[in-house]
């Protein structure tokens, strides 16, 4: 014998579900919407991965070596540009630096401008190229304070990075005495 449950449900509840239900069906094209909408010229992140494509380039065509010595190179420019975005945005630890940029200022250029200085010291060769890519990256930046701070904040980030690595022993010689192998 099957026994039948039957359940009463309050009006107050059934508004509240109703509600819910409305507005879960409104929730995915509001989502879609907000995912469209482009981040500001100032804060696009899309001007990082820009300049870590422009960096890896610069850094394959600079670079004598294997791809661990380029994976180096990056990483000081990776790490120019996470200092640079980091120190204006706050959300993270900027790596082994304790300074903050202007909060109004614009990450992109900040980003750009570390990128650029990082690469025009090591490597100058590439500096009208990527003087050029500074350019057409700031022509999408609205002029102003915010850019100009950013750019300088970005240009602090990066010379701090070359600072550190001075006299890192990264290219000191190494010798090595095949003596001692023993096979």
């Amino acid at each position: 014998m099957t026994k039948r449950v039957s359940s009463v449900v309050s009006a107050p509840v059934a508004r509240l579900a109703v509600g819910l239900a409305v507005l879960a069906s409104a929730l995915p094209p509001a989502v879609a919407a907000a995912a469209e909408a482009a981040p500001p010229a100032g804060r696009d992140p899309a001007v990082v991965s820009d300049w870590m494509r422009t960096a890896a380039d610069t850094i394959a065509v600079e670079v004598d070596g294997t791809p661990p010595d380029r994976a180096f190179w990056e990483a000081y420019a990776a790490t120019a540009v996470y200092n640079a975005v980091t120190g204006i945005e706050g959300r993270f630890a900027p790596y082994r630096w304790r300074e903050r940029g202007p909060r109004h200022a614009s990450s992109a250029a900040a980003a750009a401008a570390a990128a650029h200085r990082l690469l025009t010291h090591y490597f100058p060769h590439s500096a009208a190229g990527l003087d050029t890519a500074l350019k057409d990256t700031l022509a999408k930046i609205p002029d102003g304070r915010a850019e100009r701070e950013g750019v300088a904040f970005g240009r602090r980030a990066a010379d701090h990075v070359v600072e550190l690595r001075a006299n890192d022993g990264r290219n000191a010689p190494v010798s090595f005495d095949l003596s001692l192998i023993h096979i």
